[in-house]
């Protein structure tokens, strides 16, 4: 009996120690979004131990098709699947490249109304887009005996407008994809070397998308002019207008720092290239 009487007392005991500890309430104004992802990230099982599957959708021009990657595989898209399988919280990786070379951004508008890419976007949970180059290279082409800035000032207008487009469409699709928009590099100092302006007009484009991009949710942009500056004889085709090989891997692992960066439920390690990927 007095054994009884003690395995009770200490039950209860537990009982009020259990309560008092997990089902405290929380008092007003005390809550915080950075403090609540502090306490998550502290409290939260590491994401290899639950790995996950993984859905990716490419979208765009010939960087997404992966023209010049000399291997046969289709440009960054095939690197940064491999990279993210190889991740610890990742069970299975998948990327659907919808590239296209020489789309512009009127065009990826209306490539969004396919179904299969409308089907593939529902199940995505990043998708990666690659937009904006041939429209500079339209204006060029256009203005090749007459390249001032006002062309390309109007050429960038109509495309931020198709660019807002775009992010609402694929938005409408999934609003909790991740949408990430590849910013677009300068091939074109090779092609224009008596055009000093040329830097401007891609430093200009791509700091007006930025701009766009920041007014929308989970919409980021990732910057690769750095990475091919002063770099174009090792990381470009010999078109000097797509990566090669070289060139898609480092802008692979580029995708994949800010993919890692702007998505705090993983903890994917990013690797450093090493001498030989040089």
């Amino acid at each position: 009996m007095f054994r009884l009487v003690i395995l009770l007392f200490v039950t209860v005991m537990l009982l009020v120690v259990f309560n008092s500890t997990y089902h405290k309430p929380k008092q007003a104004g005390t809550t915080h979004s950075l403090i609540e992802r502090e306490n998550l990230a502290f409290k939260s099982v590491d994401d290899s131990f639950f790995p996950r599957d993984l859905n990716i959708v490419a979208l765009g021009d010939s960087l997404t098709s992966g023209f010049g990657d000399q291997s046969g595989r289709t440009g960054y898209s095939t690197i940064l699947e491999s990279m993210l399988q190889n991740q610890r919280g990742v069970n299975q990786a998948s990327v659907k490249n919808f590239g296209i070379g020489g789309l512009r951004s009127e065009q990826l508008l209306e490539e969004l109304n396919r179904s299969t890419i409308k089907y593939s976007i529902q199940k995505a949970d990043y998708v990666i887009v690659t937009i904006g180059g041939n429209d500079v290279m339209k204006v060029a082409q256009e203005h090749i005996l007459d390249l001032t800035s006002a062309p390309f000032e109007k050429g960038n207008q109509e495309y931020l407008y198709n660019l807002n487009l775009i992010i609402t469409k694929i938005q409408e699709s999934n609003p909790n994809a991740k949408l990430f928009f590849v910013g677009i590099y300068n091939p074109f100092a090779a092609l224009f070397a008596g055009v000093p302006e040329i830097e401007q007009v891609i430093d200009g484009w791509n700091q007006t998308t930025e701009l766009v991009l920041s007014s929308y949710e989970n919409t980021y942009f990732i910057p690769i002019a750095d990475v091919f500056k002063g770099k174009e004889e090792e990381f470009l085709y010999v078109d000097f207008i797509h990566p090669n090989e070289l060139g898609y891997k480092h802008m692979a692992n580029r995708i994949l720092t800010y993919v890692s960066h702007y998505d705090p439920s993983t903890t994917y390690v990013v690797a450093e290239l090493d001498e030989k990927d040089y």
